[in-house]
């Protein structure tokens, strides 16, 4: 079981460290958002995830901005870590938390659950929005290697 977490640890980590660069010197200013838009971008987080956790991620990939599907550089970005993430670790067994936070001073949908296959850690999977509910950035793998922005 630890084997199975250091490989989705390691398999994860390209997408966490374009996530993890260098802090900046001075925080970001968040985005500012209204309480509907928070709901709105909650709501749009959460449907993202549902995709990606079925496997529908020719939906997920359309939802991402034109940047950010090109720093993928196709779907098959996506297969391959959908392949490293649900393969070793299961299926949801339960949820635990499903939150919009911060990332860099966007929204991020926070997605926290145990797995099936992994017994000893909260798997994580992450989407940075902009305002319109594109996705600008992702991040998954166990909870011990995120961080969670405020």
């Amino acid at each position: 079981m630890i084997t199975r977490l250091l490989c989705l640890s390691l398999a994860c980590a390209a997408p966490l460290a374009a996530q993890t660069a260098a802090a900046p010197t001075t925080a970001p200013v968040p985005v500012p958002l209204s309480p509907a838009d928070s709901t709105r971008l909650f709501a749009r987080g959460k449907q993202i995830n549902d995709w990606f956790l079925a496997g529908m991620l020719d939906s997920v990939y359309a939802a991402a901005s034109a940047e950010t599907q090109q720093q993928m550089g196709g779907i098959e970005w996506l297969h391959s870590h959908w392949e490293r993430f649900i393969d070793p670790a299961g299926a949801p067994v339960g949820e635990v938390t499903m939150a919009l936070t911060r990332r860099g001073g966007e929204p991020q949908f926070w997605y926290e659950a145990r797995f099936s296959q992994i017994t000893n850690d909260l798997m994580v999977v992450r989407w940075v929005l902009d305002t319109d509910g594109r996705i600008t950035g992702v991040g998954m793998g166990p909870k011990g290697t995120a961080r969670k922005d405020s």
